[in-house]
């Protein structure tokens, strides 16, 4: 089975692959520290969902690949991706195969021995009431030494109004119907407002 391609929605997070005649990005043989910057302009980010593996993994504790959050006021936010914990190769049973950070899945497997692994990274507070411009992915290895293979990227917002959880424009019974449906320990979850 081919990896997925144009917009899916898994695990619950809408995310817009790579078509067939534009190949996911990739550095093989590049000799220096490569970046790839991705602009944007999003009020309210909370949360960045990408999907990223490697060719040539190489296992923690040093890490070689990292990815920075940049905000339109100077907030920044980089986080350290580790072999065998955050990030693992693409294909199965060849350099790094674990996958142990907390918000790490994998979220696709061909059946031929290949798969693609989800990363949600939580931006500090220090972003809030500021814009995400930038996310930029960085490379310190090297062509057979590690080199990142990124497939797909998704931002959520946090609601204009925080406790407005049908997104109404109003706080009213509706929002208090929701809050009250999803009344236990949800992590993560929309009704999870710090309320």
């Amino acid at each position: 089975a081919p990896s997925p391609t144009g917009l899916q929605t898994m695990d619950g997070v809408p995310m817009q692959f790579a078509s067939a005649n534009s190949p996911q990005w990739c550095w093989a043989a590049a000799s220096a520290t490569p970046t790839l910057s991705v602009p944007l302009k999003l009020p309210r980010a909370r949360r960045v969902y990408t999907v990223i593996n490697t060719m040539w993994g190489q296992p923690g504790p040093a890490s070689y690949a990292s990815v920075t959050f940049v905000g339109s006021s100077g907030a920044t936010h980089t986080v350290g991706l580790l072999g065998n914990k955050d990030v693992r190769d693409f294909n199965n049973a060849i350099w790094t195969n674990l996958i142990q950070g907390p918000g790490t899945v994998q979220m696709f497997s061909n059946g031929a021995g290949q798969r693609l692994d989800r990363q949600k990274l939580d931006l500090p507070s220090s972003f809030a009431g500021e814009e995400l411009v930038e996310i930029r992915f960085a490379d310190s290895g090297s062509a057979g030494f590690q080199r990142l293979f990124v497939v797909a990227i998704a931002v959520c917002l946090a609601p204009a109004c925080s406790a407005d959880l049908d997104a109404s424009g109003v706080v009213d019974s509706s929002d208090l119907g929701i809050l009250l449906s999803w009344w236990e320990e949800c992590s993560g979850c929309e009704a999870d407002v710090g309320l």
